[in-house]
């Protein structure tokens, strides 16, 4: 009998793409499995979002013909680890040098990067005075796992948003809420 994969968590992300750092900081399932993705939903930006690396994995165990042995077949060969580095390399490097048939030149926008909110099961959003993408965090269908204060670059005021002075720049310093929202759970 066999278990059933766990589905993968899938990690939204609208306007705050650019600020998320990436998709290394979504944490790994048992074994080292990756039970997460990183996508993005349709936000006011309408330039080339980021493509996910479609590398080849590292191969530490070849597959090789092991000659010498009659009617040989391929067989695992465990390398030393100059040639498993060497190997390593390689195929980075030719993964690097494949072209995504999705990616342009021309910073046009590529609609295939975009999965429906409703297929979300975390989002990243930040909540502005004004903007022109929905408030998730005030939609009943969100709850918000965890908030902080984001600073507002655009309305905090020079030199209090890039240098910290006690007790005066407070007041020039203005934030917005950075939320981490998880889907409800439909019951």
């Amino acid at each position: 009998m066999q278990s059933a994969q766990p589905k993968k968590q899938i990690l939204c992300l609208g306007k705050e793409w650019f600020r998320f750092p990436s998709h290394f900081f979504v944490p790994d399932g048992p074994a080292g499995r990756r039970d997460s993705q990183v996508r993005f939903v349709k936000s006011s930006f309408s330039g080339q979002l980021p493509d996910e690396f479609h590398g080849l994995a590292p191969s530490w165990v070849t597959t090789e013909n092991c000659p010498g042995s009659p009617g040989a077949t391929d067989q695992l060969v465990q390398t030393d680890a100059f040639s498993q580095l060497r190997q390593h390399i390689v195929r980075v490097l030719a993964a690097t040098r494949t072209a995504s048939e999705t990616l342009n030149s021309w910073n046009q926008e590529e609609k295939s990067r975009y999965l429906n909110v409703s297929d979300c099961d975390f989002l990243v959003d930040q909540g502005l005075l004004k903007q022109t993408e929905p408030h998730y965090e005030e939609d009943a269908e969100w709850e918000i796992l965890y908030s902080q204060d984001f600073l507002d670059l655009s309305r905090s005021r020079f030199p209090f948003k890039t240098f910290y002075v006690p007790r005066v720049g407070q007041r020039f310093r203005l934030h917005n809420p950075y939320f981490l929202l998880r889907r409800r759970v439909q019951s």
